[in-house]
Protein backbone atom coordinates (compact mmCIF):
# COMPACT_ATOMS: atom_id res chain seq x y z
CA UNK A 1 0.00 0.00 0.00
CA UNK A 2 1.46 3.58 -0.79
CA UNK A 3 2.04 6.10 1.68
CA UNK A 4 -1.04 8.03 0.46
CA UNK A 5 -3.26 5.30 0.82
CA UNK A 6 -1.69 4.84 4.62
CA UNK A 7 -2.30 8.11 5.58
CA UNK A 8 -5.99 7.93 4.15
CA UNK A 9 -6.57 4.50 6.34
CA UNK A 10 -5.03 6.27 9.33
CA UNK A 11 -7.16 9.11 8.94
CA UNK A 12 -10.46 7.48 8.54
CA UNK A 13 -9.58 5.36 11.52
CA UNK A 14 -9.20 8.24 13.71
CA UNK A 15 -11.80 10.08 12.35
CA UNK A 16 -14.52 7.21 11.98
CA UNK A 17 -17.36 9.68 11.54
CA UNK A 18 -15.71 11.61 8.53
CA UNK A 19 -17.41 11.71 5.45
CA UNK A 20 -15.39 10.49 2.44
CA UNK A 21 -16.16 13.49 0.32
CA UNK A 22 -14.75 15.15 3.09
CA UNK A 23 -11.94 13.32 3.64
CA UNK A 24 -11.28 12.98 -0.58
CA UNK A 25 -11.20 17.23 -0.45
CA UNK A 26 -8.83 17.66 2.27
CA UNK A 27 -6.41 14.75 0.68
CA UNK A 28 -7.28 16.23 -2.61
CA UNK A 29 -7.99 13.20 -3.82
CA UNK A 30 -10.91 11.63 -5.72
CA UNK A 31 -13.61 9.91 -3.84
CA UNK A 32 -12.66 6.79 -5.53
CA UNK A 33 -8.99 6.87 -3.93
CA UNK A 34 -10.52 7.30 -0.31
CA UNK A 35 -12.85 4.42 -0.78
CA UNK A 36 -9.96 1.79 -2.39
CA UNK A 37 -7.90 2.61 0.26
CA UNK A 38 -10.15 1.01 3.42
CA UNK A 39 -10.76 -1.38 0.96
CA UNK A 40 -10.89 -4.77 2.61
CA UNK A 41 -11.84 -2.67 6.10
CA UNK A 42 -14.33 -0.18 5.10
CA UNK A 43 -15.46 -0.99 2.11
CA UNK A 44 -15.72 -3.92 -0.72
CA UNK A 45 -15.48 -3.05 -4.39
CA UNK A 46 -17.76 -4.90 -6.70
CA UNK A 47 -15.30 -6.65 -8.49
CA UNK A 48 -18.07 -7.75 -11.29
CA UNK A 49 -21.20 -6.28 -11.67
CA UNK A 50 -24.11 -5.48 -14.04
CA UNK A 51 -25.62 -2.13 -13.02
CA UNK A 52 -29.32 -3.04 -14.12
CA UNK A 53 -29.19 -6.02 -12.13
CA UNK A 54 -27.33 -4.13 -8.72
CA UNK A 55 -30.29 -2.01 -9.05
CA UNK A 56 -32.89 -4.33 -9.15
CA UNK A 57 -31.43 -5.87 -5.97
CA UNK A 58 -31.43 -2.16 -4.09
CA UNK A 59 -34.98 -2.03 -5.45
CA UNK A 60 -36.33 -4.72 -2.90
CA UNK A 61 -34.48 -2.85 -0.27
CA UNK A 62 -37.34 0.03 -0.35
CA UNK A 63 -37.06 3.51 0.64
CA UNK A 64 -33.34 4.91 0.39
CA UNK A 65 -31.69 8.14 0.02
CA UNK A 66 -30.20 9.12 -3.39
CA UNK A 67 -26.94 11.60 -2.97
CA UNK A 68 -26.10 13.15 -5.89
CA UNK A 69 -23.29 16.20 -5.35
CA UNK A 70 -21.16 17.90 -7.31
CA UNK A 71 -18.86 20.84 -6.29
CA UNK A 72 -21.60 23.28 -5.59
CA UNK A 73 -24.87 21.18 -4.69
CA UNK A 74 -26.52 18.29 -3.29
CA UNK A 75 -29.60 16.76 -4.24
CA UNK A 76 -30.60 14.12 -2.03
CA UNK A 77 -33.86 12.27 -2.77
CA UNK A 78 -35.56 9.68 -0.78
CA UNK A 79 -37.56 7.05 -2.14
CA UNK A 80 -37.37 3.71 -3.43
CA UNK A 81 -36.00 2.55 -6.94
CA UNK A 82 -38.98 1.05 -7.95
CA UNK A 83 -39.70 1.50 -11.76
CA UNK A 84 -36.00 0.94 -12.54
CA UNK A 85 -35.17 -0.10 -16.12
CA UNK A 86 -31.81 0.41 -18.76
CA UNK A 87 -32.66 1.61 -22.22
CA UNK A 88 -30.10 3.47 -24.84
CA UNK A 89 -27.54 2.95 -22.48
CA UNK A 90 -29.22 4.92 -19.53
CA UNK A 91 -30.27 3.21 -16.05
CA UNK A 92 -33.33 5.24 -15.62
CA UNK A 93 -35.73 4.96 -12.28
CA UNK A 94 -39.23 6.37 -12.90
CA UNK A 95 -41.51 6.73 -10.12
CA UNK A 96 -43.52 9.01 -8.29
CA UNK A 97 -40.37 10.19 -5.92
CA UNK A 98 -38.07 11.67 -8.61
CA UNK A 99 -36.06 10.57 -12.08
CA UNK A 100 -32.94 9.88 -12.02
CA UNK A 101 -31.13 8.88 -15.26
CA UNK A 102 -27.50 7.60 -14.84
CA UNK A 103 -25.42 6.93 -17.93
CA UNK A 104 -24.65 2.93 -17.64
CA UNK A 105 -21.24 2.76 -19.25
CA UNK A 106 -19.63 6.45 -17.28
CA UNK A 107 -19.89 3.96 -14.18
CA UNK A 108 -16.56 2.12 -13.59
CA UNK A 109 -16.40 0.96 -10.22
CA UNK A 110 -18.64 0.18 -7.40
CA UNK A 111 -17.94 0.15 -3.96
CA UNK A 112 -20.31 -0.93 -1.00
CA UNK A 113 -19.31 1.32 2.29
CA UNK A 114 -19.92 0.11 6.16
CA UNK A 115 -18.70 3.03 8.50
CA UNK A 116 -20.20 4.86 11.48
CA UNK A 117 -22.52 7.58 10.67
CA UNK A 118 -22.66 10.87 11.53
CA UNK A 119 -24.02 9.92 15.37
CA UNK A 120 -21.24 7.47 16.08
CA UNK A 121 -23.82 5.40 17.68
CA UNK A 122 -24.97 4.83 14.41
CA UNK A 123 -23.75 2.97 11.39
CA UNK A 124 -23.70 4.08 7.96
CA UNK A 125 -23.87 1.84 5.08
CA UNK A 126 -24.21 3.18 1.16
CA UNK A 127 -23.47 2.00 -2.10
CA UNK A 128 -21.15 4.30 -4.11
CA UNK A 129 -21.55 4.47 -7.96
CA UNK A 130 -18.01 5.66 -9.56
CA UNK A 131 -17.53 7.34 -12.75
CA UNK A 132 -14.06 6.64 -14.72
CA UNK A 133 -12.48 9.52 -12.88
CA UNK A 134 -12.84 7.94 -9.64
CA UNK A 135 -15.36 10.40 -8.68
CA UNK A 136 -18.81 9.54 -6.78
CA UNK A 137 -21.50 10.25 -9.46
CA UNK A 138 -24.34 8.48 -7.03
CA UNK A 139 -24.55 7.11 -3.46
CA UNK A 140 -27.31 4.64 -1.92
CA UNK A 141 -27.79 5.33 1.68
CA UNK A 142 -30.10 2.83 3.30
CA UNK A 143 -32.22 4.74 5.75
CA UNK A 144 -32.75 1.34 7.77
CA UNK A 145 -29.69 0.84 9.55
CA UNK A 146 -30.44 -1.53 12.07
CA UNK A 147 -28.76 -4.77 12.75
CA UNK A 148 -30.86 -7.59 11.34
CA UNK A 149 -33.18 -5.11 8.95
CA UNK A 150 -33.85 -6.04 5.45
CA UNK A 151 -31.60 -3.83 4.26
CA UNK A 152 -29.16 -4.59 5.86
CA UNK A 153 -29.31 -8.20 5.27
CA UNK A 154 -29.37 -6.69 1.44
CA UNK A 155 -26.38 -4.83 1.99
CA UNK A 156 -24.51 -7.98 3.59
CA UNK A 157 -25.42 -10.35 0.40
CA UNK A 158 -23.71 -7.59 -1.91
CA UNK A 159 -20.60 -8.09 0.29
CA UNK A 160 -20.15 -11.59 0.71
CA UNK A 161 -21.05 -11.85 -3.31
Amino acid sequence: MDALSERLRSYLTSHPEAQIAGVAKEFHVTEGKVLAAVEGELSTRLKEFELFELAEEMASWGRVRLVVRNGVAVSEMLGSLEGVRLSQGWLTVENDHFHLHLKADEIKEVYLLSKKGHRRERASYSVQFLDRSGAAALKVFLLETAEGSPQVAGFKKLVAG
